[in-house]
């Protein structure tokens, strides 16, 4: 594991990543991050510059080979919302963790509202509270676990 970690930094320090990384103390955020968590039945946290992230995970144990996988190994929808321009406007990305008996679904829901669509990823600029709802309506979709 070691070693791993070692080739990992050596990889990072040819990219003239800054070490150590750490988030600021305390993050803060124009957006009503407690409330786009109800929304979207997940926990908030916030990040730099005032980005607030949640992860979704599915409600069921997924298993490939019969191996049990955490749902957070990129089957979790993680959402994030970035304020812009004052108030509660915020850039939005989702990126769905769905079943192909799931896609349709979303898509149509996302595509109703006007969602940019890039594979599973959706975006969308406007109001964070409208936008968490609609991003709620794509969770809908899915069998998204609420927190």
């Amino acid at each position: 594991m070691e070693q791993v970690a070692r080739g990992l930094k050596a990889a990072l320090s040819v990219t003239s990543t800054p070490f150590p990384q750490s988030l600021p103390q305390s993050p803060a955020t124009p957006l009503p991050a407690d409330l786009l968590g109800r929304i979207l039945g997940a926990s908030p946290s916030v990040k730099e510059d005032g980005i607030v992230s949640f992860e979704v995970p599915r409600a069921e144990q997924i298993t490939l080979g019969g191996i049990a996988v955490s749902p957070y190994l990129n089957l979790a929808a993680p959402v994030s919302f970035q304020p812009y321009g004052g108030g509660q406007n915020a850039a939005a990305v989702v990126d769905f963790g769905m079943l192909a008996s799931e896609a349709m679904g979303v898509v149509k829901v996302m595509r109703e509202r006007k969602w940019g669509l890039y594979f599973s990823c959706q975006f969308k600029t406007g109001d964070s509270l409208e936008l968490a709802r609609e991003i709620r309506d794509g969770l809908n979709q899915t069998n998204s676990k609420l927190v």
